[in-house]
């Protein structure tokens, strides 16, 4: 019974004893950054702290199945001792403990849990990421506002969450491995002072808000295996000067490079491209390109090259597009030439091309059936051509009135002029579908292929006489 009472009081005096007393070992390393005893088989952690003190990892397993032996702070360090291999980081671990200065990750960590170093905002340095590492969790280091340097994950990652380095002030330089196939949504965001990201052939996704707020990012190159550039992915990032648009690209979503007035970037979508979101390039005035679009393009969101002032020539929305919504192209002062539309869209919505001033020609596909006011404020436009031939409804066509020629199918003018709308607003202006005439030298007024007669005659100002009751008078 005594005996009995003794173990009990040993055990009670054991349990309430500082850790650092449990360790009774005199450690021998087999390396030199001394995380491992060869004698006890323990392993070691090193931190430094803001205030010179302990710092106490948070929650039930902060280290996995390692459990901490003991946790003591000298000559200017941190000690954690472990009693097993560690292999994990736990889920909050160090969550918002914003004395830990510095971190040194053990060799054997595989992976890194969710809010594991979240708002440590006195942490400044970690040590290089260890090769066993597989992944990341949600909010890893999010908001460590003063972890600064070059961050370089090992080819043993596979797997990062959402907002996993998001807000990281003091990052300059971030290398994803090979093994990465997706950036996260948010990942990098508001990372301040990031200016050079290198991204892996293997990337397929740029997940949304990737890189939104990188102030000082000015070039990216983005791998020609990416497929998915998703809503943010570089929004706002204001000194971004410099992307390429890969050729396996099949989405750009909503807001994808918003906001980047200094972005210049050659605007030759490929055929793999099947949609542009809204505000994708919205406010891009410094492109300075023509606009290629590829023939696997089927939608065009609103104000999705809103005010892209430098695009420029002659622009040809592809037969595959069934979609172009309102202001896409507003303010693209920039075209000039022929705008040609494509047979495939069936609506041209609210000023998706008011002022674009340069457009010389336009040709309407053939089952464009409203164009609403879809051309408010193109002062250059000279001709416009319909292919279809039910007349389009509209509410106020645009141009701003000033004169221009209306072609249709030659079997559709009477239809279009006795249209209600087109009766009274251009009745005057609607003519066929100008031949190419072609005639005998001995016999130039008189077309052979289409068996009208000419009339020649020119004009001080280089317009057509005005004779709207002459169907065969071509300008």
């Amino acid at each position: 019974m005594k005996k009995t009472l003794l173990w009990a009081v040993l055990l009670c005096m054991a349990s309430v004893l500082p850790m650092s007393a449990q360790s009774t070992c005199n450690h021998q390393y087999d390396s030199d950054d001394q995380t491992h005893c060869t004698l006890c088989n323990h392993y070691f952690v090193h931190y430094t702290s803001t205030d010179g003190n302990i710092v106490k990892p948070l929650g039930a397993k902060p280290f996995g199945e390692a459990a901490i032996v003991s946790n003591t702070y000298e000559n200017g360090r941190g000690i954690i001792e472990l009693d097993n291999v560690p292999t994990a980081i736990g889920a909050g671990a160090y969550n918002e403990v914003e004395t830990l200065k510095t971190f040194e990750f053990p060799k054997t960590i595989e992976s890194i849990g969710n809010l594991a170093f979240m708002c440590c905002t006195g942490l400044t340095t970690i040590s290089e990421f260890p090769s066993t590492l597989k992944s990341i969790g949600r909010y890893g280091f999010y908001a460590c506002l003063n972890l600064g340097g070059e961050l370089v994950l090992p080819n043993s990652v596979t797997f990062l969450d959402s907002f996993v380095f998001g807000g990281c002030h003091y990052v300059t330089k971030i290398t994803i491995p090979e093994s990465i196939t997706e950036i996260p949504n948010h990942a990098f965001e508001y990372c301040k002072r990031l200016k050079t990201v290198v991204l892996p052939e293997s990337l397929i996704t740029i997940g949304v808000d990737a890189f939104r707020n990188c102030y000082v990012l000015e070039e990216q190159v983005i791998p020609n295996s990416v497929q998915t550039i998703k809503d943010g992915a570089f929004s706002d990032c204001p000194l971004l000067a410099s992307v390429n648009i890969p050729k396996s690209l099949v989405t750009i979503e909503r807001n994808a490079f918003k906001g980047s007035p200094k972005l210049n970037i050659k605007m030759d979508m490929p055929n793999t491209l099947v949609s542009i979101g809204d505000y994708a390039f919205y406010n891009c005035t410094s492109i300075n390109s023509e606009l290629v679009l590829g023939n696997s393009l089927t939608t065009i969101g609103r104000y999705a090259f809103y005010n892209c002032t430098g695009l420029h020539g002659a622009l040809t929305i592809p037969n595959s597009v069934t979609e172009i919504d309102s202001r896409a192209f507003k303010n693209c002062t920039g075209f000039t030439g022929t705008l040609s539309i494509g047979d495939k869209l069936t609506e041209l919505r609210d000023s998706v091309f008011a002022n674009c001033s340069g457009f010389e020609n336009v040709i309407v596909g053939k089952s464009v059936n409203d164009i609403a006011k879809s051309f408010i404020g193109c002062t250059g436009v000279k001709t416009v051509h319909f292919k279809n031939t039910t007349p389009a409804t509209f509410y106020n066509i645009g141009f701003n009135d000033q004169y221009v020629c209306f072609y249709v199918p030659e079997s559709a003018l009477s239809t279009y002029r006795a249209d209600k709308n087109w009766k009274y607003a251009f009745y005057d202006r609607l003519f066929i579908e100008p031949c190419k005439h072609e005639y005998t030298q001995e016999n130039p007024y008189y077309c052979t292929k289409c068996k009208h007669y000419l009339v020649h005659y020119t004009t001080d100002n280089g317009t057509f006489l005005h004779t709207p009751w002459r169907d065969d008078v071509k300008k």
